[in-house]
């Protein structure tokens, strides 16, 4: 089988490997479609400090079922996705379910078993979640990234006729806002660096954005948020979300910086302000995630700008480190099935 791989070296490459063998408690399964992440990126660049290698990476995926052993719920034909995180699952946190808090926390296709950019992979099947009729095509390869969405939503304070300011259009700050004007957020303005973005919200009943490098579109638009979801997560950023948060504000932090920061303490205990990471999700904010794909299926179906087969990965990967900003999402595909 054909699959983008990570050698020792740090270096990517298509190979093309035997099968996986499936083994007890673990299902095989046939890769449908799989997205290319910003946390991909960094592991394939070797910069990603949780990171192991050789590997192959990925955890965005839907796939099909071929295979099954042991005693569970799945059978051949299953639609499912991929639940990444694993923790101890004898901690306190993994016993009340947060496993992302767990102290021994890995990640398939970063430090934990081999990813999904593979023609088939196997996972254990207390990793996978069954896929709702709905999603059984490319746009279950977004459940991962929407279920992403619904942990940082989470976050966000209950507050009547709240404005919310998301900075960075990326795939991640897109379904942030689908997920926001689900929820009922009426006033919802994107701040990026690319001006190419700006036709892209409209296709996303989205009205307002700034363009972060143009000073007189940056210097008009109003700096009072009550909440603000910052995707990209660096210095500049971070202190921008304190400068423009209302008293008493949220901002959810959603990236993590590559060194130490300066931030303004000052302001945040001025404004009484609460910052909030958010670091991946919980497994029942994949079947939120779900409900609230299929009552968006018109939004959904926009995202994926993209389709790549398997063999061409070295391809996608490269317009997904040079996107200009035409491209809101890329998948992967089966070879079989493009």
């Amino acid at each position: 089988m054909l699959a983008a791989y990570v050698d020792i070296n740090k270096k990517l490459k298509i190979v093309n490997i035997e099968k996986p063998k499936i083994k007890k408690n673990n299902s095989l399964i046939k890769m449908i479609a799989s997205g290319i992440c910003a946390s991909d990126i960094s592991t394939i660049k070797g910069i990603n400090p949780m990171a192991t290698y050789p590997r192959i990476p990925g955890h965005e995926s839907i796939g099909e079922i071929i295979a099954t052993k042991g005693t569970s719920s799945f059978e051949i034909g299953d639609y499912v996705t991929v639940f990444p995180g694993k923790g101890c699952n004898k901690c306190t946190n993994c016993k009340k379910g947060f496993i992302n808090h767990c102290k021994t926390f890995q990640v398939i296709g970063c430090n934990y078993l081999n990813g999904v950019f593979s023609e088939y992979y196997i996972f254990p099947n207390s990793q996978l979640i069954k896929v709702r009729k709905e999603l059984q095509n490319n746009y279950g390869a977004l459940i991962e990234p929407f279920a992403c969405g619904i942990h940082i939503n989470n976050k966000l304070p209950k507050i009547q006729n709240s404005n919310i300011l998301i900075i960075g259009f990326g795939v991640i700050g897109l379904i942030c806002g689908i997920i926001a004007k689900h929820n009922g957020i009426k006033d919802i303005t994107f701040i990026d660096k690319n001006i190419n973005r700006k036709s892209q919200i409209k296709k996303f009943g989205f009205k307002k954005f700034v363009h972060l490098n143009n000073k007189i579109d940056y210097d008009l638009f109003s700096k009072e948020f009550s909440s603000i979801i910052d995707t990209v997560s660096n210095e500049k950023t971070i202190n921008m979300s304190i400068e423009f948060l209302k008293p008493n504000g949220t901002c959810v932090q959603v990236g993590l910086p590559t060194s130490d920061i300066l931030i303004n303490y000052k302001e945040i205990f001025k404004k009484e302000l609460q910052i909030k990471a958010s670091r991946m999700y919980f497994i029942s904010d994949f079947y939120d995630a779900m409900e609230i794909m299929i009552n968006n299926l018109g939004s959904v179906k926009k995202i994926i700008t993209s389709e790549y087969r398997i063999d061409q990965f070295l391809t996608a990967y490269d317009k997904v480190i040079n996107n200009s900003g035409d491209q809101i999402k890329i998948i992967i595909k089966n070879k079989s099935n493009l």
